[in-house]
């Protein structure tokens, strides 16, 4: 379990604080952050970095590793003053209190925030006004209770969060603390989305690496609560939330007590929001008819209420239309990448579009034989089309596509080449055949008129059969010179640097070292 020790937070020094976010800077590209690499980020004079290094791993804010290389990576509570430095900086966060809440993927902080939301495009604010006049103790901003949540992903109870969720999207690994970083952003903007819609779920302080500042919420959770005044309202009044986050485009995917506050008058607040998805996704039925039974199970189990009436997928969901499109804001997991117009153009003319393809069906029966013609002059244009868009390079295309076009047709002339090849041999290997036949007939001929002839002409034959076979013996004499002198020019080499081992070996000895040995100099 990581623990906060914000009192070290106090003693650290602007170097320090630069040496971690110079590690910070270098975990983009390295899991462990070379020293060397460090240093150079950092660019502190004195050898100041390394003074810095040893500090800060002594108060466990960095890990040092040196199994393939000497390096450094940040640790959580690293991360954690990185988050608190710069929300101090911009007045958002005054002090932090005790830790009040712990999950698998967050612990959660009382402190004492900056009432309104940062917005760095505004130079007004207050948070920035307090800021500029930290140093008067006569300006003292108003300060709240509110909650700091930081997120802790990658504990040994939910390591399988890269599965069950989208964070990474298209990217293949990545650390825990930029996962961590990503749920919180990811949090930030649902809040600040649902917020703005009037839906009940904390304010939206301000955001930064993987800490977000948020509002007290009133009560405790609906886990802790062992009796309910009116389990019926309480229960309409969940369902009601789920049914409206549903018509907005978004599940909320984890909708159980545990993420549900109750106050004194029972009124609700939604907390826990990086794992949400969009209505569209693959699996939104699915998920979204385990919110609603996860409720079911715990008012029967605990407060021994079962209702008649539950929400159903197709009659409440998909049966009635939008009332917004905040998965599109949000840009939520399963929503596809199109645009506000193309969406609701699809959503208006869905209805429409399929009254139209019962009505072509019809239709279709009667003319098959006719569009099987079209399809194929129509198939034919577009494979002329295609090559014509292949031989020609767009001006906004540049050199890659140029490129890429010449690659092609080389591959393809290459192709046409090989095949070519393959087809003029497999023709050649009856002529070769032929020629062999006819040689070896020739042959037999030779040999039969040289008996016919006599001994005289037989001599002659045999002369020149031994003229060919001195011919045969030089070849292959001159193949044992060529062997001879490459085996020569090895054992010289050999032999010089035989002569440099001797020679070392009698430097050493004149030295009169006793422990010198030639394999050291060789």
């Amino acid at each position: 379990m990581v623990k906060l020790d914000v009192k070290q937070l106090r003693f650290l020094s602007k170097d320090e604080f630069r040496v971690l976010t110079a590690i910070e800077m270098g975990m983009k590209n390295h899991d462990v952050v070379p020293t060397e690499l460090i240093d150079r980020i950092a660019k502190l004079k004195h050898g100041g970095t390394h003074k810095a290094l040893a500090v800060l791993a002594k108060n466990k804010l960095i890990f040092h590793d040196a199994k393939l290389y000497d390096g450094y990576r940040l640790t959580y509570p690293g991360y954690d003053f990185l988050a608190l430095k710069a929300f101090s900086a911009r007045g958002s966060l005054l002090g932090v209190g005790t830790q009040i809440g712990v999950g698998k993927e967050s612990d959660i902080f009382i402190v004492l925030a900056n009432p309104q939301p940062y917005d760095p495009d505004n130079p007004n604010n207050n948070n920035n006004n307090y800021n500029n006049n930290n140093n008067n103790p006569d300006i003292v901003p108003e300060s709240v209770q509110a909650t700091l949540k930081l997120h802790r992903l990658g504990r040994t109870s939910f390591r399988t969060i890269k599965k069950n969720r989208d964070y990474l999207q298209h990217r293949k690994s990545a650390s825990w603390l930029y996962l961590s970083r990503l749920a919180a952003l990811k949090e930030f903007t649902y809040m600040k989305i649902l917020r703005s819609h009037n839906f009940p779920v904390p304010l939206p302080i301000d955001v930064n690496r993987h800490g977000i500042l948020m509002s007290l919420c009133p009560g405790t959770t609906l886990s802790q609560v062992t009796e309910v005044r009116h389990p019926a309202k309480l229960y309409a009044r969940l369902m009601k939330l789920v049914l409206r986050l549903a018509k907005y485009g978004l599940i909320h995917c984890d909708f159980n007590e545990f993420n549900l506050m109750i106050d004194d008058e029972e009124n609700v607040t939604i907390i826990d929001f990086p794992q949400m998805v969009s209505v569209d996704h693959i699996n939104a039925k699915e998920l979204w008819e385990r919110d609603v039974n996860c409720i079911r199970r715990w008012f029967d189990k605990k407060y021994g209420f079962v209702a008649d009436w539950c929400p159903e997928w197709e009659r409440d969901v998909l049966g009635k239309e939008r009332k917004g499109n905040l998965d599109i804001e949000a840009e939520a997991s399963g929503f596809s990448k199109m645009s506000k117009k193309e969406l609701e153009k699809y959503l208006s003319n869905r209805n429409s579009e399929a009254e139209a393809n019962d009505d072509d069906e019809d239709d279709d029966d009667d003319d098959d034989d006719d569009e099987d013609e079209n399809d194929e002059s129509n198939d034919s244009e577009e494979k002329e089309e295609e090559e014509e868009e292949e031989s020609q390079v767009s001006v906004g295309g540049g050199k890659k596509e140029e490129q890429f076009v010449k690659v092609s047709f080389e591959k393809e002339k290459k192709g046409e080449e090989m095949i070519i090849i393959q087809e003029e041999i497999e023709e050649a290997k009856p002529e070769v055949k032929q020629n062999e036949e006819k040689k070896e007939e020739k042959k037999k001929e030779k040999k039969e008129e040289a008996k016919e002839k006599g001994e005289g002409e037989g001599e002659e034959g045999e002369e020149e059969e031994e003229g060919e076979e001195e011919d045969e013996v030089e070849e292959k004499r001159k193949i044992q010179r060529q062997v001879w002198k490459a085996n020569r020019k090895k054992e010289s080499g050999n032999q010089e640097r035989l002569g440099k081992r001797n020679s070392t070996k009698n430097r050493g000895r004149k030295k009169g070292n006793k422990n010198f040995r030639a394999k050291d100099v060789w």
